[in-house]
C-alpha cells in the first residue's frame, strides 16, 4: 500500500493498522504490533517480518522477553496459558497463576520459580499453594508452620526450643525434648528457672537434683551422696583419723609431763611422789624415836 494522499518524502502518512515499511521506503505495511499502550504494549519489540501470504510482510511483536509469561501473539496483551495478570491495571504483567495470591506473589513468603511455582523461604509452607498454606501435618503458629508433633499447648516446643524437623531442640540440655521441652529431665528440677534451679530441700549436684536434707544427728556425704552419722564408726577412715589424733594427743601430754619431771628433778626440786614419800618417812622416823624415849623412860621407872 503506498502513502496516503500521494505524500512523499522520508515520511509516509498510513492508514490506521498500517506502518511505513522503512525510512526509505515510502510503503505501508501491515502493523499487527499497534495497541492503545504502544507497539506491543511497551514489552516486546516490534519488527518487519517477511510474509509471503501478505506481501511484502507485516510489522509483529517479537518474544516479550521481560515479560515471558505475556504473549507476543496477543501483542502482549494477553497472558500465555496457565498465567494470569498481576498488578493494577494497566500493568498488563502476567505471572504464573500458582504464585499468584491475591495482591502477593508467593504470600509474600517465597519467590516464583520459572516452572511458574512458588519456593517458599520455609519448607514447611506448601509451594504448590503459593506458600499461602502449610504443608500437611504442619500447623500455622505466628509465620512459621511447625510440624504438629512439636506443638504442646499451642506452641512450638512450649516456646523453651525450636522444631528442627519433626523433633524439638530444646534451649537447654536439662530439658526433655522427648516431652516437647515442656518438663525437665530432671523430676526434681524446676521448669521455670530452666531446670537450672532444684525444689525446696533439693541442691545441684554433679548436674542433678539430690535431696541433700538429713535427720538429726546426720549430714549430707557428697561424695557417698547419702545421708551419714556424724558420729565415726569403727573401721571407717573417719575412726581411723580420730583414732590417730588421740594417740598423737596422747603422746604429746605424756613428752610433756616427762619434760617437766626431769627439769624438775635437775633442779633438786622434790616431785610431789617423792615429797609423800619423804613425809612418810619422817613420820615413821618420828614415831620411831617417840617409841625410844618412852621405853627409856620405862627402863629408868623399874631400876628405881
Amino acid at each position: 500500500m503506498s502513502c496516503e494522499d500521494g505524500t512523499s518524502g522520508f515520511f509516509c502518512q498510513c492508514k490506521r493498522g498500517y506502518k511505513q515499511h522503512s525510512d526509505m521506503d515510502l510503503t505501508c505495511v501491515q502493523n499487527d504490533c499497534e495497541t492503545v499502550f504502544g507497539d506491543c504494549a511497551g514489552r516486546a519489540e516490534c519488527l518487519f517480518v517477511s510474509n509471503a501470504a501478505v506481501p511484502p510482510g507485516v510489522f509483529s511483536c517479537q518474544p516479550c522477553t521481560e515479560y515471558p509469561y505475556n504473549s507476543s501473539v496477543s501483542r502482549c496483551l494477553a497472558c500465555v496459558q496457565n498465567s494470569v495478570f498481576f498488578g493494577p491495571e494497566p500493568n498488563l504483567e502476567c505471572r504464573p497463576a500458582a504464585c499468584v495470591a491475591g495482591p502477593t506473589i508467593c504470600s509474600g513468603r517465597g519467590v516464583c520459580l520459572e516452572i511458574g511455582q512458588c519456593a517458599c523461604y520455609d519448607p514447611n509452607f506448601d509451594g504448590g499453594r503459593a506458600c499461602a498454606s502449610c504443608l500437611e501435618n504442619h500447623v500455622l503458629i505466628g509465620r512459621k508452620c511447625v510440624f504438629q508433633g512439636c506443638i504442646t499447648g499451642g506452641t512450638e516446643c512450649a516456646e523453651r526450643g525450636f522444631c528442627d524437623g519433626q523433633v524439638c531442640q530444646c534451649f537447654s540440655s536439662r530439658l526433655d525434648s522427648t516431652a516437647n521441652c515442656s518438663s525437665c529431665k530432671d523430676p526434681n528440677a524446676l521448669i521455670g528457672d530452666f531446670c537450672i534451679e532444684c525444689m525446696n530441700r533439693f541442691q545441684i549436684v554433679h548436674g542433678t537434683c539430690i535431696d541433700v536434707s538429713c535427720r538429726k544427728g546426720e549430714r549430707f556425704d557428697y561424695l557417698e551422696l547419702q545421708c551419714v552419722s556424724l558420729l565415726p564408726k569403727w573401721g571407717t577412715r573417719e575412726c581411723g583419723m580420730v583414732v590417730a589424733i588421740v594417740v598423737l594427743v596422747a603422746v604429746a601430754v605424756f613428752q610433756v609431763c616427762a619434760i617437766a619431771v626431769y627439769q624438775l628433778r635437775q633442779r633438786g626440786i622434790p616431785t610431789r611422789r617423792n615429797s609423800i614419800l619423804s613425809s612418810r618417812t619422817v613420820s615413821i622416823s618420828q614415831r620411831t624415836k617417840s617409841n625410844d624415849f618412852q621405853g627409856l623412860k620405862m627402863d629408868s621407872y623399874y631400876a628405881e
